[in-house]
């Protein structure tokens, strides 16, 4: 993400070949990029389908949202897009059989979750919170934000990132501290419209990382917050 130019780009054989070689850390024996075992290599090849079929639905509802003159799947009209885009997730979380059926886990009683679904998942924000800070430390570098201060995707990081900080602020004044709880339904619903908006501005970079790595951002650890979040 840092490296590509969304709207293309040459592989390069000498980047390819430093990744590979170069450890993450002096004192990591892993490097950034690595050989991977046929089952892993699968997985991650299934787990991106999934992510493409999630991206286009996302950017078919956002569209309908703004077509509507609506901004969140939580407003008063959007019911049946809110009950859309969680059975797009629901199916997107489940492995099917070779009839398409939902296969059962008989011990646990579950159905057996997916690649993109173990993806998916952050109920605890903590693959969230890596990327936050991940995001916030590259743009935290002096020499990149300046190469790439009229890169419009890393504009709406920043804008994302400060826009965050206002939301979290607001979060943190209120006596129930989620972003999903009922009570703060009209910071979710501002939240929602100016999201919507960064991604609309910026289909192709800010939108597929939103969807991809932030859209269960919680704004706010409620395990880290004075009083616990209802």
């Amino acid at each position: 993400m840092i490296a590509n130019n969304f709207a293309g780009y040459d592989f390069s054989q000498a980047s390819y070949e430093y990744l590979y070689k170069n450890r993450i850390s002096p004192d990591s024996p892993q490097t950034y990029l690595s050989s991977q075992s046929p089952a892993d290599a699968q997985k991650r090849n299934e787990a991106e389908k999934g992510w493409i079929i999630y991206n286009r639905f996302m950017d078919a509802i956002d569209n309908e949202l703004q077509d509507r003159g609506l901004s969140s799947t939580q407003q008063s009209g959007a019911e049946d897009l809110a009950v859309l885009k969680a059975a797009v997730i629901t199916k997107l979380s489940r492995q099917t059989d070779n009839q398409g059926k939902p296969i059962l886990d008989p011990k646990t009683g579950q159905y057996v979750q997916t690649a993109w679904s173990d993806d998916y998942l952050d109920s605890d924000g903590s693959k969230t919170n890596r990327v936050i800070v991940g995001l916030s430390t590259i743009l935290s570098d002096e020499k990149f934000a300046k190469t790439n201060r009229n890169n419009p995707t890393w504009k709406s990081v920043s804008a994302y990132l400060d826009f965050r900080k206002v939301i979290a602020q607001e979060l943190m004044n209120r006596e129930v501290k989620s972003i999903t709880a009922k009570s703060n339904v009209d910071i979710k619903i501002y939240y929602d419209a100016v999201v919507n908006k960064l991604k609309d501005d910026d289909k192709l970079g800010f939108a597929y990382i939103y969807d991809r790595f932030l859209s269960q951002d919680l704004v706010i650890d409620k395990y880290l917050t004075a009083k616990e979040s209802k």
